[in-house]
């Protein structure tokens, strides 16, 4: 029977203290550990290596001038939430100097006395001895272990004010121990899991499982492009930072930072306008933000929390920034109201409950790479509504045009963001059809059409494109072979008495040509958009990926609209390249020519 009687050593020794060691110290039965206060945490289950231990001995106080202190209880608890743990028997015995009933009454860890195999008595060598025989380890499942500690009912320490801090310190320990970050915040964090009583505590209310360690390989996030990925937590630098600069640095080369501590002495609204100026600033193109950044948050409505606050303001800022809320909060009606608000992704900070799940450390990690890769495929939108919004700057001179063309612009937004919500990528292609109708809305502002057709100026001037006389069509700009309209004049007969109708490639063609300058249709690749509006965006597979309309070609059409809807871009270098409209005798001249029983005089003398 290995039986273990820990002491400790005071510089202050009184006799009973000498005496009761000393005994201990000569007695082969016992193996004595000693040790001074600060070595304490040394002899800690975590530390001490020893793993045979049958009965354990602990005075209720290592401190001999403190009798009310009960240290010796909390050195006590550690070892046995470890001990129940091992599947085998054992026994705590604490050595008091006062009744068990007093013990009960001061000391806040009574129940401990109610647990199975813990036995209470006199801090007296003889009486030790004579209860040796009485006091048999016995095995306990771990159930009625779990059942007794629970009833010990270990506190939360007064420096964590909610369990939302618990769970974030927890979760730091799990993560960092899964990917190898380590930085002295980290190791101060790990410390406190390891010696703190309550993490002792919960380890063993909620079994904990083994971490399984991530590779680099399976924290890499595939990407073109590196964004800028801002983290908002007044908790960061207790070592969240560390964790997610090796996953987003160190392996992945994004561009990383974050707010931290500053936050801490702010009020909320100034967390707000702090946070909200950052992202702007640093042109954010992923915010991984935690969802209560003020004392005030664990006690307000949800709709008063900072995070929630600061989630809309970015929206507000540019709907296309991706938010992933990162917190401990896993309450249904939160996360609904925060994907309502606009939130992109949920990462849940793991609490001690959660890891009694093998697999959770793992999966945390994994779907934040996850989410991640969604958020990336998504960060063009953040520049797609950069331009949508130069194009809504640029519609402001016709108050009905720009209802119109908002619209437009806005439908076409949603769409895009639908796609990733609905995971749906051929809404893609229905909002590149909505984005191409701004183009068509705002031809009515700088192109006119009847049986001639112009192009309309700034200054209000005119320039004539098509004109129709008698049964030919002339127009200015010929469609070549380069699948693009260039200056070159045609003239065409009526067939049928008909007057076909203009396409919008023509129309904004002549645009291009005769009101922007422009040498042909090709500008700002007009040509590739026109043809793949009438071919893959409007006629798709949505089986298939090639059918499907890319962010790059949305970016493309956005830049053309930027350019087209810009009237201050107007260059006078094709002005008078248009056609020279016939005055009345040039029309009625070329009517005598082509119809012999026209009578010239008669048709002048009836004007």
């Amino acid at each position: 029977m290995n039986r273990v009687y820990f002491h400790q050593k005071s510089d202050n020794f009184n006799n009973t203290d000498n005496l009761v060691l000393e005994l201990f110290q000569s007695d082969s039965s016992y193996n004595t550990v000693s040790f001074y206060k600060q070595q304490i945490n040394n002899f800690l289950p975590w530390k001490f290596n020893e793993n045979t231990i049958d009965i354990i001995y602990v005075p209720v106080f290592l401190e001999s001038n403190n009798y009310l202190n009960y240290t010796g209880v909390e050195f006590a608890l550690h070892w046995y939430f470890y001990l129940s743990q091992q599947n085998r028997a054992f026994s705590i015995v604490l050595l008091g100097v006062e009744t068990q009933l007093a013990f009960f009454k001061h000391c806040k860890y009574g129940n401990f006395l109610k647990s199975p195999n813990v036995h209470y008595i006199d801090y007296n060598y003889s009486v030790i001895k004579n209860a040796e025989t009485k006091i048999i380890p016995k095995l306990c499942t771990s159930e009625e272990y779990i059942k007794a500690i629970k009833e010990i009912q270990i506190k939360r320490p007064s420096s964590y004010r909610t369990h939302h801090s618990i769970a974030n310190e927890w979760a730091i320990y799990r993560w960092a121990n899964a990917i190898d970050a380590n930085d002295s915040d980290i190791e101060n964090i790990i410390s406190n899991v390891k010696q703190q009583l309550y993490f002792a505590y919960l380890r063993t209310i909620y079994p904990v499982s083994q971490i399984n360690k991530l590779s680099e390989r399976q924290l890499k996030i595939e990407s073109k492009t590196k964004p800028k990925v801002l983290y908002i937590d007044d908790e960061a630098d207790k070592g969240w930072y560390k964790i997610l600069y090796k996953i987003l640095n160190d392996i992945n080369s994004f561009e990383f930072d974050y707010l931290g501590n500053e936050l801490k002495m702010k009020t909320k609204d100034e967390i707000i306008e702090f946070s909200i100026s950052k992202v702007a600033n640093m042109g954010a193109d992923i915010v991984i933000l935690d969802f209560r950044l003020h004392e005030s948050d664990f006690d307000n409505k949800l709709d008063d929390v900072t995070g929630l606050k600061i989630l809309l303001k970015i929206k507000e800022l540019n709907p296309g920034i991706q938010v992933i809320i990162f917190s401990a909060t896993n309450k249904i009606w939160n996360l609904l109201e925060l994907q309502k608000a606009g939130a992109d992704g949920f990462i849940l900070k793991e609490s001690p409950e959660k890891s009694i799940d093998g697999n959770f450390t793992q999966n945390s990690l994994e779907k934040l790479i996850t989410e991640l890769s969604v958020c990336l495929k998504m960060c063009p939108l953040k520049s797609i509504y950069e331009r949508i919004s130069k194009v809504r700057s640029n519609v402001t001179f016709n108050s009905e045009l720009e209802k119109l063309i908002s619209q437009k612009l806005e439908t076409g937004f949603l769409l895009i963001n639908q796609s990733r919500i609905e995971n749906q990528d051929y809404y893609i292609n229905h909002a590149y059809l909505e984005l191409f109708q701004v183009i068509e809305a705002f031809l009515y502002e700088v192109f006119e059409e009847d049986q001639n057709a112009y192009v309309k100026l700034n200054d209000g001037k005119t320039i004539c494109v098509q004109q129709v006389f008698s049964n030919k069509i002339s127009k200015a700009i010929t469609f070549t072979r380069n699948n693009k309209y260039e200056m070159y004049k045609n003239e065409s007969e009526i067939k049928n008495n008909r007057i076909p109708r203009l396409d919008t490639n023509f129309k904004v063609s002549s645009v291009l040509i005769f009101k922007y300058g422009n040498t042909n249709s090709s500008e700002r690749k007009w040509t590739d958009i026109y043809t793949l509006r009438n071919g893959k965006a409007a006629h798709f597979d949505k089986e298939k990926i090639e059918d499907l309309i890319t962010f790059d070609e949305i970016i493309q059409l956005c830049d053309f609209l930027i350019y087209f809807t810009d009237i201050k871009n107007e260059n006078g270098a094709n002005f008078n390249k248009g056609l020279k409209e016939k005055s009345l005798n040039e029309i009625i001249d070329l009517a005598v020519i082509t119809n012999p029983n026209f009578k010239k005089d008669d048709r002048i003398n009836k004007k």
